[in-house]
């Protein structure tokens, strides 16, 4: 389950109230394995020297850090007892607010100086490494500020129970949010699972109504009709008792089973009954006749529904992948069967021998009706005994009847084969990839354009993108995933596969972008239908292994979203330190990682409290002093109050840096 929080507030301001509130309000609801949050601007206090400052004040990043981590504490430090009273002593010493922090005294080699003189301290935000992007093609609006939250349910999570949950908190939630500020959900998966199951229920009411239906028409009396159509829900209800003992749910699998085994349901207290009535016709009082009706033809009925059950119960116990998908759906078949075994020997004789009529009185249609099926029962007694009357006639029948099942089997090549079928959801996914190394300015530039085209067709409802990512492992500035709902079904032409189809075709020409589009599919598994893995201990021997099988295949045709694990890293700037140089200048490998980890990407040295609340000190250069390869080489590094730059104690050289490297069974691949 989805949701998008739009408003009239900064970004920094949507963050605070999705992670701060609305995150640990739905991570309460039971059954929510995990809340994520991908947008607005992450509240950050942010410390920025200039190089120049860090050189000439002879300041190292990493004291500074200590420093500040030192200045902000809040310890307890104990208890005393003064007659009958205990007191408790603690040290309140963390910043009470951004100006304590800028008097904070910093020592330099020359003299103490407050942070604020040698440095910017911002109350702003962490670096966006991830932006979500909302557009409305109804009104044909796009949103830039928003934040998404994505609600992810535990293995034993009732996606439906989530949903109806969050959907009865939000009048109450909207309430508490500021003015203009609006959360509206954008993506409920326990819609398909209602669906599916109000479908499959269906289904089963009009498998009891038709059968009650059937069955009036040929015996032409209600209490007969009564007895087998009561015979079906009490069945089904009885099987209500194994599902919920073997810890399984209303789900699509269950009830197909249910749905599934209607027939046979009914069937086992038909061939009762209609014994039942046998023995009426042959002057038995209805007691008697239930009885005997009931005993003759009990083996029989027992041996027809173990057909059943030796089917269905297998399925339910093996152990491979389909194993454990239809394990549900065997043993509620399984289930239902046994149950309508006991009914039949036990609810359909006791009725039976209660309700029938001791002697039938046919109604005018019934009169018709027989006299139309006795007509019908000759005309086909004629046809079979004409067929069967030479064994010329016979043998031509029974090698037609094998030919014609032989050349069935000329079909199947052109049928195909799929483990289940793809489903109708309303949602597309398309994934996104620049080259390595794209920003996240670029990538939303290729993003604009990509919802440019697709939000043309009015098929779409909605389009929401995640730039910077294409879920929880894969993330990097170049990526984006792209989640397109589709209108209902009945408001389209299209099937979710088609629009697929069309978007590929849509998509084909942008430039600089290699993109995936896909249906999501409401089962498990892989995102792609044919996964295969090539593993080995080589990582050259393997990407050159990969080429070509990839070069081999990219033609196929019929094949789709073709796609490797395999990525080259993006260009880095790397520093191998040069031990003689820095053993000269009584610095350690330590000193420069952290040195150059906190003048590049930042350190957090401690943390500032408000309100209850705890936000990251971050301390870095500012952007301006690490912008290029030449700057890093000139990074000022101090050691033992010595400045020093990056180049005199290390080479600084480009290479390759390592993408994304997946292990399997302890392999790399």
């Amino acid at each position: 389950m989805e949701l998008v929080l739009t408003g009239n507030l900064d970004g920094k301001a949507l963050y605070e109230i999705a992670d701060k509130k609305l995150k640990d309000r739905f991570s309460q609801i039971g059954g929510v394995a995990n809340v994520s949050v991908t947008g607005g601007n992450k509240r950050q206090i942010n410390i920025k020297l200039k190089d120049r400052t860090v050189f000439e004040n002879s300041i190292s990043l990493a004291q500074l850090s200590q420093i500040l981590a030192a200045s902000n504490l809040d310890m307890p430090a104990g208890q005393f007892t003064k007659g009958s009273q205990e007191y408790s002593v603690r040290l309140k010493g963390e910043y009470q607010s951004l100006e304590q922090l800028r008097n904070t005294d910093i020592p330099t080699s020359f003299g103490v100086k407050k942070l604020g003189q040698i440095a910017d301290v911002e109350d702003s935000y962490e670096e966006v490494r991830e932006r979500a992007v909302f557009f409305n093609t109804a009104t044909k609006t796009q949103d830039s500020n928003v934040v998404r939250l994505s609600l992810t349910n535990s293995s034993d999570g009732n996606v439906v129970n989530i949903s109806q949950a969050v959907k009865e908190q939000l009048p109450e939630i909207q309430k508490e949010l500021p003015r203009g500020v609006e959360l509206n959900v954008i993506r409920d998966d326990s819609d398909f699972t209602r669906a599916s199951v109000d479908d499959t229920t269906g289904n089963i009411l009009m498998g009891i109504i038709l059968t009650g239906l059937i069955l009036m028409i040929f015996l032409h009396d209600l209490r007969s009709t009564i007895i087998v159509a009561l015979s079906m829900p009490i069945s089904i209800i009885a099987t209500f008792v194994f599902i919920k003992a073997s810890n399984f749910t209303l789900n699509i699998m269950t009830l197909m089973g249910l749905s599934t085994s209607v027939g046979v349901l009914v069937a086992n207290s038909i061939v009762v009954l209609e014994n039942i009535f046998r023995h009426k016709d042959m002057g038995h009082h209805r007691m008697v006749a239930a009885e005997k009706g009931t005993s003759e033809v009990a083996v029989a009925v027992i041996a027809s529904t173990l057909t059943n059950v030796v089917v269905f119960l297998p399925i339910a116990t093996m152990s491979s992948m389909v194993g454990q998908v239809f394990k549900e759906f065997g043993l509620t078949v399984t289930y239902a069967t046994l149950v309508s075994l006991v009914v039949s020997f036990t609810i359909t004789p006791m009725l039976a021998s209660r309700i029938l009529p001791h002697k039938v009185v046919p109604s005018k249609f019934g009169r018709i009706f027989e006299a139309w099926f006795d007509k019908f029962s000759l005309n086909y007694e004629k046809a079979l005994s004409w067929l069967l009357k030479t064994k010329k006639r016979a043998r031509l029948i029974v090698i037609g009847t094998v030919v014609i099942f032989l050349l069935s089997f000329s079909v199947v090549p052109f049928l195909g084969s799929e483990m289940m079928p793809q489903m109708d959801q309303g949602y597309v996914n398309v994934a996104i990839e620049l080259p390595q190394g794209a920003s996240l300015e670029q990538t939303a530039k290729t993003i604009d354009e990509i919802t440019h085209r697709i939000s043309s067709h009015k098929e779409i409802k909605y389009i929401v993108t995640s730039i910077g990512s294409q879920g929880h492992i894969d993330t990097g500035t170049n990526l984006a995933s792209t989640d397109v709902q589709l209108v209902d079904m009945a408001e389209r032409k299209l099937k979710t596969k088609d629009m697929v189809a069309v978007l590929i075709k849509d998509l084909a020409d942008v430039p600089n972008a290699k993109i995936k589009v896909s249906a999501s599919e409401g089962f498990g598994g892989s995102n792609a239908p044919i996964d295969f893995y090539l593993k080995g201990q080589d990582t050259d021997k393997l990407e050159e292994l990969r080429q070509t099988i990839y070069d081999k295949i990219r033609n196929v045709p019929g094949l789709i979203n073709l796609d490797t694990s395999s990525r080259s890293g993006k260009l880095e700037l790397t520093i191998i330190p040069d031990r003689v140089k820095m053993a000269n200048a009584g610095a350690t490998t330590y000193d420069l990682a952290l040195a150059l980890r906190s003048s590049v990407n930042g350190f957090v040295s401690t943390a500032y409290r408000q309100s209850g609340d705890e936000y990251d000190i971050n301390l870095s250069l500012a952007e301006n002093s690490v912008d290029s390869p030449e700057k890093i080489r000139n990074l000022p590094i101090s050691i033992y109050g010595q400045n020093y730059t990056l180049s005199q104690l290390g080479e600084v050289t480009f290479s390759s840096g390592v993408n994304k490297i997946i292990h399997m069974d302890m392999i790399g691949h």
